[in-house]
């Protein structure tokens, strides 16, 4: 679906910060996106503990434990809500704001995979639009979501995706070690899922990873200097 990263693990100055802010150099990092990955990675289910999750909500939480939620609690709440919040095995968290840096470079994202994709039959979402991971588990908002095919929504209401093909999160210092691990982890379970894009907002880094025919994972960094050559 995308095309090639080239791995350039070269240490970035300060006046890289922040170059994946120009919508030019985001379209011609995401046109170079290939399959072609040359790194292999194993990356097994208990490798990355769906605790983490967990644990990572909990250490900000108050000790006073909450009332277990259903799914559908979650959702008749969450529809009506004010606010978004994530839902993980009976328990919600809310969700905070995102920087303005962190919007311009998911807007910028998005704008180039629409362009990427336009011809082929896939659909860019982003953000706002509700993923569910699995029933007991799971429900989050993707930065970006991308499917290829008939989307496939969770009920009537067609405001809760179950089908990515490609899901990309920009990394923030509070998210990154959960977006890697936990949420990967949980990503993983859903059928579809077959490509992973971290996207780092304090400089130009990318993460790509690819789902084999095997089940494994194969991973691949990208640089600035990858993608301006």
């Amino acid at each position: 679906m995308l095309d090639e990263i080239r791995v350039n693990d070269e240490q970035l100055d300060a006046s890289d910060i922040r170059q994946l802010e120009s919508a030019d150099e985001i379209a011609h990092f995401f046109a170079k996106l290939r399959y072609n990955v040359d790194q292999r990675t194993n990356i097994p289910d208990y490798a990355v503990p769906e605790a983490n999750h967990t644990a990572m909500m909990r250490s900000s939480m108050s000790p006073k434990p909450k009332p277990y939620l259903s799914p559908e609690e979650y959702l008749a709440l969450e529809r009506t809500a004010a606010c978004k919040s994530e839902y993980f095995r009976g328990e919600i968290f809310a969700m905070a704001g995102a920087s303005p840096t962190h919007v311009l470079i998911v807007t910028n994202i998005v704008a180039a995979l629409h362009g990427q994709l336009r011809r082929r039959p896939c659909t860019v979402y982003a953000t706002d639009l509700r993923l569910k991971v699995n029933a007991p588990g799971l429900y989050t908002y993707p930065d970006i979501a991308v499917v290829c095919g008939e989307p496939q929504f969770d009920d009537d209401q067609r405001d809760t995706l179950v089908n990515p093909t490609l899901i990309v999160e920009v990394l923030s210092e509070s998210t990154q070690d959960y977006d890697r691990g936990g949420k990967f982890a949980q990503y993983r379970k859903i059928p579809s899922f077959a490509e992973y894009v971290l996207v780092a907002q304090d400089e130009c880094h990318a993460e790509h990873f690819v789902k084999q025919a095997d089940g494994l994972w194969l991973l691949n960094h990208s640089t600035r200097d990858s993608y301006t050559r």
